[in-house]
């Protein structure tokens, strides 16, 4: 068995670890849906930067078709996890530390 303290870390980490990876999943649809949306995503060539937040509570320049309504709704979701991942992250470390 592991000790306490090494089993704390762990799990630290691997929350931490799911909060990251649904924070680029999230950078990645919030992109597309800007794409399909008003398609303003590159600037000179260069990618700007993306607000998610504000793509994923409904900004008046979101298109309203059915395809991009569904993307708004995964990002939503990757949003909300990547949340549930840093409370279990902070938890575990108030927790165990």
């Amino acid at each position: 068995m592991m000790p306490e303290g090494t089993m704390a870390i762990v799990m630290t980490s691997i929350a931490a670890l799911g909060a990251l990876a649904m924070l680029l999943a999230a950078i990645r649809t919030s992109y597309a849906i800007e794409k399909r949306s008003d398609g303003t995503v590159f600037w000179h060539g260069l990618p700007r930067y993306t607000n998610m937040f504000r793509t994923a509570l409904g900004g008046k320049s979101i298109a309203q078709d059915t395809e991009t309504r569904d993307l708004v709704g995964k990002l939503r979701k990757q949003l909300l996890f990547m949340l549930v991942f840093l409370a279990l992250m902070m938890l575990t470390a108030i927790i165990n530390f």
